[in-house]
């Protein structure tokens, strides 16, 4: 198959698996929750590429980085546009405290036990890699955790401040991300001195660059479709360079997403044009994520077990630190961290962002371990978040009795 047909197959895969969420909803909660998890498409792409089936074979897939750069910064973008400063200073302060302290203390738990642990099961680990590791596996999916609370029709403080967790660490992995490929980009100067993380100033400059341009030239054009095309070419050529200079793709475009929901401009209508795209770029996404595993062997899945253990007890560990920061102002169950347990679409993109520049069989590996502790993860965040709120609702009903 040459790259046409696969850029074919792929789009009319994300479409038609686009079309199936919205016609045809599923009603059994259990089911619904792994299918958006989105470890179906993970496999279809997994078994359309270089491992099984071979349609889209290693060449064909070096030869799609473009595209795996569009849709990763997608992802990005859409992070980015969260970050509007007027809405997040609606929040309240301990929220802050509450997910920046269970945010950081994920993420450094994560790195200590994983890069202890790891290289004595495989011991060709770099620390950046498990690093990498542990940034994507401190994030946490909204997209789980919105599924129970709409299926639940859950309301209240707990629930508001576990969809501000699951929406700022989102915001925090990405800076986390952008912070680290700066560091390992290895980008020097003519004179061949290291630029080390000066390099951080590129995407920033990169995302400046191309909100200001938006800004202005969208006053030029009068149909939303012309300024739809004039925000996809902005971030076409953004992501060119940081893929050129091996930054992160993610962080760049979040960057220009952020700027673009800070400016005086009307985005009702860019939200209104985002929504329609931004399902079947997400599959694609998830098929990425499957194509680009080539291998898997017995190894792999011993270390699976080992990260999941470790990422449970991290996550528990985590958000009762977090709790402790807060516990005087917000009364919760110290077991709290464990409604944080879901990983999602960032956590995929985060390592196929460091795959995309970084190749090897180690951050193979890593796609392999976060793709299939995905549905372990929802299933028990899932499954906490019942008891959680459960437990609430049996509390409250015996002070009304």
């Amino acid at each position: 198959m040459n790259i046409l047909l696969s850029l074919v197959l792929l789009v009319l895969i994300a479409y038609l698996g686009s079309v199936i969420f919205h016609r045809y909803p599923i009603k059994n909660n259990w089911l619904n929750s792994i299918i958006y998890s989105g470890n179906l498409y993970i496999i279809l792409g997994f078994a359309i590429g270089p491992s099984v089936f071979n349609l889209i074979n290693h060449k064909i897939i070096d030869q799609l980085n473009v595209l795996y750069a569009l849709v990763l910064g997608w992802a990005g973008f859409l992070i980015g546009l969260q970050a509007n400063l007027k809405n997040l200073k609606r929040f309240r302060r301990l929220y802050y405290y509450f997910a920046t302290s269970n945010f950081i203390a994920a993420f450094c738990l994560s790195s200590i036990f994983l890069i202890l642990i790891f290289p004595l099961i495989q011991g060709k680990f770099k620390n950046i890699e498990i690093i990498i590791l542990a940034a994507a596996s401190a994030v946490t999916s909204p997209i789980m955790l919105g599924i129970f609370l709409r299926d639940h029709k859950v309301h209240g403080r707990i629930s508001h401040l576990l969809q501000f967790v699951s929406g700022f660490d989102n915001i925090l992995g990405v800076m986390i991300l952008g912070i680290i490929m700066a560091l390992v980009s290895n980008l020097t100067l003519f004179n061949g001195v290291s630029v080390g993380l000066l390099t951080i100033i590129i995407p920033i400059v990169l995302g400046a660059l191309a909100s200001f341009l938006y800004f202005i030239l969208m006053k030029e054009f009068n149909k939303d479709q012309e300024s739809f095309l004039l925000l996809i070419s902005l971030l076409i050529f953004i992501l060119g360079i940081a893929l050129y200079l091996k930054q992160s793709i993610l962080f760049t475009a979040f960057l220009f997403g952020a700027g673009i929901s800070n400016l005086p401009i009307s985005s009702k209508k860019l939200y209104i044009s985002i929504q329609q795209v931004e399902k079947p770029l997400y599959i694609l996404l998830l098929i990425f994520v499957g194509v680009s595993i080539n291998t898997i062997s017995s190894n792999y899945f011993i270390l699976l077990a080992v990260f999941l253990v470790i990422h449970l007890f991290v996550i528990l560990a985590s958000g009762y630190m977090a709790n402790f920061v807060v516990r005087k102002k917000l009364h919760l169950n110290n077991t709290i961290g464990l409604a944080n347990l879901g990983m999602g679409g960032l956590s995929l993109a985060i390592i196929l962002d460091f795959h995309l520049t970084n190749p090897s069989d180690f951050s193979n590996l890593l796609l392999f371990i976060l793709a299939a502790s995905i549905i372990f993860n929802d299933i028990g965040s899932y499954k906490f978040l019942e008891s959680l709120f459960l437990g609430i609702q049996t509390k409250m009903e015996k002070q009304i009795d």
